[in-house]
């Protein structure tokens, strides 16, 4: 029983993973600097009609565009602009400006 639970959980891992490494070709990833302090991630499906742009905003503390912190790597709001990419909606992710600001200072340190 655990061999065929460990079986099944393998395949749909893969399957997963698969599922979003495929979407990063249907998908155009653009960094931008808005300000000295914000810079974020537009993500646009490829497509020949206008399309609804949803903006997304980290919850609270120090997260940064992909849903990360400093000890918590998850990349919840990626994958969240992943699947709206797959759906046909724009995403525009950014960082916060703490989150800049603790960049800044880890790199000049």
């Amino acid at each position: 029983m655990k061999r065929i639970t460990f079986l099944l959980y393998a395949v749909f891992t893969i399957l997963n993973s698969q599922h979003y490494f495929a979407q990063d070709s249907l998908s155009v990833s653009t960094d931008i600097s808005i300000n000295r302090h914000i810079d974020g991630t537009l993500l646009i499906p490829e497509s020949n009609k206008p399309l609804p742009l949803a903006i997304i905003i980290a919850g609270s503390g120090p997260t940064d565009r992909n849903g990360n912190q400093n000890l918590m790597q998850n990349n919840s709001l990626k994958k969240l602009a992943i699947g709206l990419s797959e759906n046909n909606i724009a995403t525009f992710r950014y960082d916060k400006r703490v989150v800049k600001q603790i960049k800044t200072r880890n790199v000049s340190s």
